[in-house]
């Protein structure tokens, strides 16, 4: 099992600096959600390389994941704040957020400077308390920064556009996991201090799902990059008749599906939903700020990966199954494909005969 342990810790390391070589390589808008996400993997890469020396049997433990993982709870925060909040930057405030994890480093110096005996751990009959201390006051960091963070992404789910609300949604549902997995992280670590016999490696595993879990974050934005292509921009509320239309006009295309027609334009949109122009054109603005043409795309697209799905439809070539879902062009084809999937649509197919 300690085999497994050290593998699995390899793994994420190796992970970790694929994610962080990924995200800093991304040719995006939201440079600064970006950069917090990639802050965040290095300092668990930091706690993985740790994880994996002490599992390794090290002589020497520098506990300095104690110290940066004072720095996980505002990087949440940035990066939350950078992909939910209208017109937020970075500003030198913010540096304020990691004075904590300066003083903790500090702390931590000192105690390597003055260590006697042993490594640092609760159980160093030096230092002991001190760290158990550390770790409550970081628990009680975290808890501060994760009311905010859930309620600031919270409210940007029911204020955002249906697209980039879907997205959000995702990332909502992933934060929630981490803060379940932080929880039962620290309850282990209570349990252990109090006295409690606990399931042996249990707090192990918990810090394993911590590290799944937030990669899986990363790899979603990788995956689903408009998330940090859209930068949030004060837009003001869509009215009641806006919103009903954009209801009406998405239960129309999901009935009738009439994007797959290659010539499909706005007014035949407006035609056949018995909508002015005018309307059509402000609903459809309301479900994709991209308007009509990335609308349009975006539903051929999905049109593409339902009908290449259909086992029917595995001998017909990628372009014939692009211009069954509606699209008239190559180059455009390719370019929508590209832009959203982050991978080729031969890739896609492939990954489909893995199913």
């Amino acid at each position: 099992m300690d085999h497994i342990v050290i593998w699995t810790y390899a793994a994420g390391i190796v992970q970790a600096l694929f994610l962080a070589g990924s995200l800093l390589t991304l040719k995006i808008r939201n440079q600064i959600a970006a950069r917090a996400l990639t802050a965040i993997i290095l300092l668990l890469a930091v706690a993985l390389i740790e994880q994996l020396a002490d599992s390794s049997g090290a002589s020497v433990e520098f506990a300095l994941s104690l110290a940066l993982e004072f720095a996980l709870a505002p990087l949440l925060f940035i990066f939350i704040r950078a992909i939910a909040v209208p017109g937020w930057r970075v500003s030198r405030q913010t540096a304020l957020h990691f004075v904590p994890m300066l003083l903790a480093l500090a702390a931590l110096g000192l105690m390597h400077v003055t260590n006697q005996a042993g490594n640092l751990g609760v159980s160093h009959p030096q230092f002991g308390n001190l760290i158990i201390t550390l770790v409550f006051v970081k628990l009680a960091y975290f808890t501060a920064y994760a009311v905010p963070s859930e309620a600031t992404l919270r409210r940007a789910v029911k204020t955002a556009k249906p697209r980039q609300a879907a997205l959000l949604q995702w990332i909502y549902r992933w934060l929630l996991l981490v803060y379940v997995a932080f929880a039962i992280s620290y309850f282990i670590f209570i349990l252990f201090i109090v006295g409690v016999d606990i399931w042996r490696d249990s707090d192990v595993y918990a810090g394993i799902a911590v590290f799944v879990i937030v990669f899986s974050i990363a790899y979603f934005v990788l995956a689903n990059r408009k998330v940090l292509d859209f930068v949030p921009q004060h837009v003001p509320p869509a009215s009641l008749e806006v919103r009903k239309n954009a209801d009406f006009i998405s239960a129309h295309v999901q009935a009738e599906r009439p994007h797959q027609e290659p010539d499909f334009s706005l007014e035949q949109l407006a035609s056949s939903t018995e909508l002015s122009v005018s309307a059509v054109q402000a609903a459809v603005t309301y479900l994709d700020e991209g308007g009509f043409s990335d609308y349009v795309n975006r539903l051929r697209l999905e049109e593409f990966q339902r009908i290449a799905r259909d086992p029917q439809n595995k001998t017909k070539t990628t372009l014939e199954l692009a211009f069954a879902a509606g699209f008239n062009s190559k180059a455009t084809f390719y370019r929508v494909f590209n832009a959203e999937k982050a991978m080729t649509p031969r890739a896609f197919r492939e990954s489909l005969k893995t199913i």
